[in-house]
């Protein structure tokens, strides 16, 4: 083949890949450029994403992707996308409170409510467990756990039924003023009563109380004239024990105030 001719010839062929590379389309050269949807219009151009908060209106095709604001707390996108719209923020029902409210870029937060918690097992919401006598709460029950419940040992103890409260500390009568009545066990606590309110109660010498041996003589005196002041009133009732009571601080021998007989300081048990 003659030279000019060879020559002609890659020339024309040269001039065809030209041709082709100018005639190729926009989109296929637009593969070659990075595009966040993989998606182009008919013009070759990468299709836009719509930002959170916003949804697509028209998708992208022979012009670009239209976008449009969501309404706060009625509809909500939370990605950036070229197809997806606004959608609706879910609704709170039934046993279901709102924990986070609807924005334009999030969804409503739903979880159970209070003294309710979401059962994994059966996917809905049940009651807390209530922690029974002798039972203290260890785990408080939230939206997302039941109440745990532990024993009541080491000198506690749970005199209710309570999905609140744990296990308390058991009262430790006051040494020398008080006597301890019941012991205390899981499901009560100790019984504590001073020296001369159980001297009141069960009495010397079965009929009388000899005042001086439970209080102290400046007490001694008030206790004694309101006592004087109350006779011929009738039976006293536990509440109005308790406050004779009141005046009562110890239960060691007494000396008798100057102004102050025996018989006075000694009452009857059937005056009070």
């Amino acid at each position: 083949m003659p030279l000019c001719l060879l020559q002609v010839t890659q020339l024309a062929d040269l001039s065809v890949k030209l041709a082709t590379i100018a005639l190729a389309s926009k989109t296929e050269r637009a593969l070659n450029v990075e595009c966040d949807s993989g998606q182009f219009t008919t013009g070759g151009e990468c299709c836009m994403e719509c930002p959170p908060g916003e949804g697509v209106v028209k998708e992208c095709g022979a012009a670009q992707t239209v976008c449009a604001q969501c309404l706060d707390s009625e509809t909500y996108s939370e990605n950036y996308s070229h197809t997806e719209t606004c959608k609706p923020c879910t609704q709170c029902t039934g046993l279901m409170r709102m924990e986070t409210p609807c924005t334009d870029s999030n969804d409503a937060k739903c979880v159970c409510k209070y003294n309710f918690y979401f059962n994994s097992v059966s996917g809905r919401c049940e009651p807390c467990t209530v922690c029974p006598l002798g039972q203290g709460v260890y785990s408080h029950c939230d939206a997302y756990h039941d109440t745990v419940c532990e024993e009541c040992v080491d000198e506690t103890f749970s005199d209710r039924e309570s999905y609140l409260e744990p296990c308390l500390p058991c009262t430790i009568c006051e040494e020398d003023i008080e006597t301890q009545m019941a012991e205390c066990t899981p499901i009560s606590d100790s019984v504590c009563h001073t020296m001369c309110f159980q001297m009141l109660l069960s009495g010397f010498g079965s009929t009388s109380l000899k005042m001086n041996q439970a209080v102290s003589k400046c007490q001694l005196h008030k206790a004694a004239t309101e006592m004087e002041e109350e006779k011929g009133a009738g039976t006293k009732t536990d509440g109005e024990l308790q406050h004779v009571l009141c005046w009562c601080s110890t239960v060691n021998g007494v000396d008798m105030s100057p102004g102050i007989s025996s018989a006075r300081a000694q009452v009857s048990l059937s005056d009070l």
